[in-house]
């Protein structure tokens, strides 16, 4: 079941690809769940260096994951979605509370200060909160949240300092070039896809559906060669 945008959910196959920067050749393509691996070093024998994404897969789980495995990653931060969508609902978004390391403790923009409270083990983060009684009193609770309990939570990572370093080169003018490039080779590949039948299932079963799958991408590799031999006939 695929949602896609605010309309209903339907029955789909969802397709990944990995595809090389420099030519938009697909390296690899799984038909499967949101978390399958595409295989690209499998494929390749090449090391990954840098993986460049869109925003739904700037998690803090995908940069802590690319960074332990020596991976840059170079993906629009999930966070800053998260920060959009509690303006939109009218509320500080958590930027604007100031962390203090000495203290541990972060400033509200009341002035109000957030104890840390506990700590989430499986999340593998802190939970800053500030005492009773203060958020209810505030004159701008309304603008910080919508809780039934009337108080605002903020939460930490354990590696938040290694995190917002993270983040910080997400956002750097090389990771925003490679963005760029990966749209266009992306929006492109799957756009030449869809012309050659990727949107319509011609058998049922997700085995099935791979083998059309892999056969469309054997297609376009094809043409990509075929393109760029002619401009480089050294390459054939």
């Amino acid at each position: 079941m695929v949602r896609k945008g605010q309309g209903k959910a339907k029955l789909h196959y969802q397709t990944h690809r990995g595809i090389d920067g420099a030519y938009g050749v697909i390296t690899a393509t799984v038909v499967g769940p949101g978390d399958q691996n595409e295989a690209h070093q499998e494929h390749t024998r090449h090391q990954v260096e840098v993986v460049v994404a869109d925003s739904k897969y700037g998690t803090t789980a995908n940069f802590f994951d690319c960074h332990d495995h020596g991976i840059t990653a170079h993906m629009p931060v999930l966070k800053q979605t998260q920060d959009q969508q509690e303006r939109r609902r009218k509320i500080f978004p958590q930027s604007q509370f100031i962390y203090d390391p000495q203290s541990d403790t972060y400033r509200c923009p009341a002035g109000q200060t957030l104890s840390k409270r506990k700590h989430w083990a499986k999340r593998q983060a802190f939970e800053y909160v500030t005492a009773k009684g203060i958020c209810q009193k505030c004159n701008l609770r309304i603008q910080c949240t919508q809780s039934e309990s009337g108080r605002r939570t903020l939460k930490r990572h354990e590696r938040q300092q290694l995190l917002d370093r993270l983040r910080a080169h997400a956002q750097s003018a090389t990771a925003r070039r490679d963005i760029k490039i990966r749209q266009h080779f992306m929006e492109g590949s799957f756009a030449q896809a869809t012309r050659l039948g990727l949107k319509r299932a011609r058998w049922r079963g997700q085995w099935r559906v791979q083998i059309q799958d892999y056969l469309i991408a054997i297609v376009q590799n094809i043409e990509l060669l075929i393109a760029h031999a002619r401009r480089s006939p050294e390459l054939l």
